[in-house]
């Protein structure tokens, strides 16, 4: 692990026609993994009023036990297809989703 710090970030009014992913992703085991000295600080990621016609994944989230990714929100996304992948979040501190819809469901 190299550590640094992604904090504070906030993405507004996006409108696109497909994600071939996840519309979000932070992935702590990606690369080397849980490995090394220096742990990453992700935290308050803000998310608001997107409009998606398709993407693979709605979110995946993952952090590690004993470092957590810390809070995201995701606040008026709208993803008019349905998902591929199911949504993963695993050790998140807060995951807050205030009118997410998917495919017609609220989340």
């Amino acid at each position: 692990m190299r550590g640094g710090y992604i904090e504070n970030s906030h993405v507004y009014r996006v409108d696109v026609s497909a994600i071939g992913g996840p519309l979000l992703l932070v992935d702590y085991n990606y690369g080397e993994g849980n490995t090394g000295a220096y742990l990453p600080t992700v935290t308050d990621i803000n998310l608001g009023h997107w409009n998606v016609t398709s993407a693979t994944q709605g979110w995946n989230i993952q952090g590690y036990a004993n470092d957590p990714v810390g809070t995201v929100r995701l606040v008026d996304v709208t993803i008019d297809s349905a998902l591929k992948k199911a949504n993963i979040a695993t050790n998140v501190s807060d995951l807050e989703l205030t009118k997410v819809v998917i495919a017609g469901v609220e989340q």
